[in-house]
């Protein structure tokens, strides 16, 4: 991962990050996003647009999966 400066990040950046805590501390995706913006002090609702296709689509999987989310009539692939 390339450095970026202190709360700079590009959406491979952050996506990459968010992988790596998900692997590495065997964190699902919501906590990983979650975790991320209370140490970096950033509202969940400003790093949207952080988010790739990928992890959007994985964190609507995990939601459905949890419950969070009502699950839709489609097949999804993990």
């Amino acid at each position: 991962m390339i450095d970026q400066p202190e709360g700079m990040f590009t959406k491979k950046s952050f996506s990459e990050l968010i992988e790596k805590r998900v692997r590495d501390d065997r964190a699902t995706y919501i906590d990983a996003i979650i975790d991320t913006c209370k140490e970096r002090m950033t509202d969940p609702e400003d790093i949207v647009k952080l988010l790739s296709n990928p992890i959007k689509a994985k964190l609507e999987a995990e939601g459905m999966n949890l419950g969070y989310l009502k699950k839709s009539n489609e097949l999804t692939f993990e």
